[in-house]
């Protein structure tokens, strides 16, 4: 991965997974964990992933990633998997601008006979040999499972949600998801949230752009019950959506907000405030917020 995606060792919360709880219900300490592990999830430096995980005091924590590919379908599917409390934890990586298979994989928009985005589809297959064994196992010992993935990483965690159940009879105890773009289409979703819907997490950060694709006049659909905060805001567990499928305003709409926003931060100074203090939060000051609001540490950072 990429310095873009990368967060330096020391902006990372050592008390992170301080409320972690495996359970099927909504929990505010779990979401603020996986979205820290989300942001793990894009490291490269296995010392580094194994000096953090080892101060969440994450067991067996090690990376994952699909064999090298220069055939098509294209993609370059990562992750990490670790153990906390007795779960499973599985935490897919999202896309890193600078490696062409992630992009690849994003705009491969065809729907598959599966009622699929065909991209995720493929990505999620890539890594299933391996993910799918561990998730049979924790599953066969009755341990908690849980999945997670920032942007791509969270249509994944939700692609392999779906075939954990229709393949092993495995249904993960939860899913939690940050600014992930639509996975399937309409028939997909409706099958998908009736089996997991409600266990499914889909947080959206202000006008995050990437919820808003791919568009709905393609025929894609959302799943999972949507927990919204204003940017700027915290996320507050009373706003969680009561059922699944909620949709947000399509891309192009945030994006023509972000172009007038732009022109008038020419007068009134940045547009999206960074807590990070190193030379890249810095420079994401001046991206649009839609596409700022897209950032891991937009996620982290609204958890109070």
């Amino acid at each position: 991965m990429s310095i873009f995606v990368e967060l330096p060792e020391d902006h990372y919360s050592a008390t992170a997974f301080g409320g972690f709880a495996p359970r099927a219900d909504f929990d505010m300490g779990t979401a603020r964990a996986m979205i820290w592990l989300c942001q793990l999830a894009y490291e490269s430096d296995d010392a580094k992933i194994a000096r953090i995980a080892g101060r969440w005091e994450l067991e067996r924590a090690a990376t994952f990633a699909q064999a090298a590919n220069i055939a098509l379908p294209l993609s370059a599917t990562r992750g990490l998997i670790g153990e906390r409390n007795g779960a499973l934890i599985v935490a897919f990586t999202g896309t890193d601008p600078t490696v062409l298979a992630n992009l690849v994989t994003d705009l491969n928009v065809t729907i598959s006979p599966s009622n699929l985005h065909q991209g995720f589809e493929d990505a999620a297959a890539a890594v299933w040999g391996e993910v799918g064994v561990r998730i049979s196992r924790a599953g066969a010992a009755g341990r908690p499972i849980v999945l997670t993935g920032h942007s791509l990483g969270g249509a994944l965690a939700a692609v392999t949600a779906e075939r954990a159940v229709r393949e092993l009879g495995l249904r993960p105890t939860a899913i939690y998801t940050y600014g992930m773009p639509r996975t399937g289409g309409a028939s997909f979703a409706q099958s998908y949230n009736g089996s997991l819907g409600a266990v499914t997490y889909r947080m959206v950060y202000g006008n995050d752009i990437v919820t808003g694709i791919p568009p709905r006049a393609l025929n894609y659909a959302h799943v999972g019950r949507r927990l919204h905060c204003d940017r700027h805001g915290t996320f507050d567990p009373a706003n969680l959506d009561p059922l699944p499928g909620t949709e947000d305003a399509d891309a192009a709409r945030p994006l023509l907000t972000a172009f007038v926003e732009i022109f008038s931060a020419l007068v009134r100074g940045p547009l999206s405030p960074s807590k990070r203090n190193d030379l890249l939060g810095k420079l994401y000051k001046l991206l649009p917020p839609g596409i700022a609001d897209h950032l891991p540490d937009r996620y982290f950072h609204a958890f109070a």
